[in-house]
């Protein structure tokens, strides 16, 4: 395959792996790993949300939350204007607000009803929660990843190595500015910066197409410790204490990760709850304990937690990485509203010129 069509195949996994993997998680959101076991066995299949769900009562088997409607709210503000002006990312934000709002998190709701009351008037990426440190940003940035990655193929094609690493380099500095942009929109915190720069370097590297089996754990990490640095620089004086980079760092030291069962891993990470401290630290290690397996997912899905968002980063992160060829056919079958996200995905990649 060429790189373009290998390339449309990862970005089509990536779009439709999260959206399975939040649909997976959406019925047992919040429920620890014992909490899912006793009633629901091993989750490998969509579930109808519970009874007592908070958020999403009444979803259907398939039915995908936020995390998926605002991963593709992104996808279409580039689509319109073939880069992630902030603007455009917040009107496309309101669209989904007014599709609805089931499953959203308090900051995003709250931000985007105070821009909207004053936009065009105000400075958008300075009116996020200050205290905003949940998934909104890391749970839907993959496309910005996904961008990144093809601009950074199509340098390395056309580039001597010296002009290729200072492309990169600037790129990088423009796509912290744009990221760091989306995030103070809604999560105006270093946390939701450095989680938003740090899930753009993973999906980053899950594009690309130069590893080997060997090399993509030492590569993944070191750039999302890297990319979390540089997303606290950004915002230093915002009173949060928890540091996602030193998260990383003592998962990821030695590879502690990789000899940690999973019940050991959800202990150190506070049971992969909302808190993106806790939640995107858990995720890139179930990733990469095992990188090219849906089992990955589902086991992902069933140690609980912030299980629809952990899921959809997970699913983004195995799609980027090894495209389609891992998605169950019946899985795909039975994603709601598969058609959009397709369309979505489809329209995307044009973009992209590929």
């Amino acid at each position: 395959m060429e790189h373009k069509e290998i390339m449309r195949d990862k970005i089509m996994a990536m779009f439709l792996l999260g959206a399975i993997g939040d649909a997976l998680g959406m019925p047992v959101e919040v429920l620890t790993k014992k909490e899912i076991q006793e009633p629901f066995g091993y989750i490998r299949d969509y579930l109808p949300a519970r009874p007592d769900h908070k958020w999403c009562k009444g979803f259907v088997k398939g039915q995908w939350t936020d995390d998926t409607q605002l991963t593709l709210a992104i996808a279409r503000a580039y689509i319109i204007e073939k880069s992630f002006t902030i603007e455009h990312v917040f009107l496309e934000h309101v669209k989904e607000m007014e599709r609805s709002t089931a499953g959203w998190g308090g900051s995003t709701i709250e931000s985007l009803k105070r821009i909207k009351g004053v936009y065009p008037n105000c400075n958008i990426s300075e009116m996020g929660n200050p205290t905003g440190a949940g998934n909104g940003i890391s749970m839907k940035i993959a496309p910005v990843g996904a961008v990144f990655a093809e601009e950074i193929e199509n340098a390395a094609k056309s580039l001597e190595y010296c002009e290729y690493k200072e492309f990169v380099s600037k790129r990088e500095d423009i796509y912290l500015d744009c990221i760091a942009e989306i995030a103070q929109m809604t999560h105006c915190t270093r946390m939701g910066i450095a989680s938003g720069f740090a899930q753009v370097g993973a999906v980053l590297t899950c594009f690309d197409t130069y590893l080997d089996l060997g090399s993509v754990n030492n590569y993944f990490t070191a750039m999302v410790i890297n990319a979390a640095e540089k997303g606290e620089a950004y915002l230093i004086n915002d009173g949060m204490i928890d540091k996602l980079s030193e998260r990383f760092k003592n998962l990821f030291q030695d590879d502690a990760y990789m000899k940690m069962t999973v019940d050991e891993l959800l202990s150190a990470t506070d049971g992969a709850t909302c808190y993106v401290y806790n939640s995107l630290p858990f995720t890139y290690a179930m990733f990469l304990r095992n990188s090219y397996s849906i089992e990955t997912l589902f086991e992902t899905i069933n140690a609980g937690g912030d299980t629809d968002t952990n899921g959809a980063m997970v699913g983004s992160l195995l799609g980027a990485y090894n495209g389609t060829k891992i998605i169950p056919k019946y899985l795909l079958d039975g994603l709601w509203n598969r058609e959009e996200v397709e369309k979505t995905a489809s329209d995307f990649c044009d973009s992209l010129g590929l």
